[in-house]
C-alpha cells in the first residue's frame, strides 16, 4: 500500500478540513449543552473534535475539554492548541479512559461516519458516569433535499461524497441511540441560504440536522 493511500485513510477524508465554527452541528450542540447548565468543574470529552471548533466554544465558557480524533491533521491541530488529545480509530479501538471518567461526552456529526457503532456507543457509555450525558448530532436523511436527490438519481454521488457510511433519519437515530442510552431531548435545525433557525415542527421533513441529548441510565 502506498504512503498516499495510508495517509488518506488515516485522515478519514479530513485532509482539506478548514476551521469553521458556523457549522449547524455546533449550533445544535450548544443548544443542548446549555440545557444542562453544567458547572465548569465537570469533565467533558469531545469525540471527533475536528479542528477544535466546539472545544474552543466550550473553553471560552470556562470548561476544560479533552479531545479525541482519528485524523492526523486534526490531532496535530488539537495538540498545537494545547488540548489533552488522543488519536483513536473509533471503529476498532477502545477509548483510553477508565470507566465512569466523564460527566459529558460530545460527539457531533460522527456517528454517520462509523460502521461499528456498537464499539463506538458502548465505549461512550462505558466512560460516562452513571446518569451522565451524551450529545450527538447527525444529518437527517428524510430531509427534503435528500429526497430530491433520490428523485433525480444523484443520491449516491451526493451522499458518498460526504464519506457517510450510515444514513440516519430522526426516527432511526433515536432507535440507534436508545440501545445504549435514554434519549432526553431531540432538536432539529433547518438550514437554508443565509437563514438558520430552530424548528419543533415537521422535523422529519424540514430539519437537515438533528441533535439528541442522551442520559446514561442503563
Amino acid at each position: 500500500m502506498s504512503w498516499s493511500k495510508v495517509k488518506k485513510e488515516e485522515n478519514f477524508g479530513e485532509d482539506n478540513r478548514k476551521y469553521n465554527r458556523e457549522r449547524p452541528q455546533y449550533k445544535l450542540g450548544l443548544q443542548l449543552f446549555d440545557l444542562l447548565q453544567l458547572s465548569p468543574q465537570k469533565k467533558i470529552v469531545d469525540i471527533g473534535a475536528g479542528m477544535g471548533e466546539f472545544a474552543d466554544i466550550l473553553s471560552e465558557k470556562g470548561f476544560k475539554v479533552v479531545c479525541i480524533d482519528g485524523a492526523d491533521n486534526c490531532y496535530r491541530e488539537l495538540i498545537k492548541k494545547g488540548y489533552e488529545t488522543y488519536k483513536i480509530d473509533l471503529e476498532t479501538q477502545k477509548l483510553p479512559f477508565s470507566d465512569n471518567s466523564f460527566d459529558l461526552v460530545i460527539s457531533l456529526e460522527v456517528i454517520e461516519h462509523i460502521w461499528n457503532t456498537k464499539n463506538y456507543l458502548s465505549e461512550i457509555r462505558r466512560i460516562l458516569i452513571p446518569n451522565g450525558y451524551a450529545i450527538f448530532t447527525t444529518p437527517n436523511y428524510n430531509h427534503w433535499m435528500f429526497r430530491l436527490q433520490h428523485l433525480v438519481g444523484n443520491f449516491e454521488k451526493f451522499t458518498y461524497g460526504s464519506r457517510h457510511k450510515k444514513f440516519y433519519t430522526v426516527k432511526s437515530i433515536r432507535k440507534e441511540l436508545e440501545r445504549f442510552f435514554k434519549v432526553q431531548k431531540i432538536v432539529g435545525r433547518i438550514v437554508l441560504p443565509k437563514l438558520q433557525f430552530n424548528s419543533k415542527y415537521f422535523m422529519n421533513f424540514l430539519c437537515l440536522h438533528v441533535g439528541l441529548l442522551c442520559k446514561n441510565d442503563k
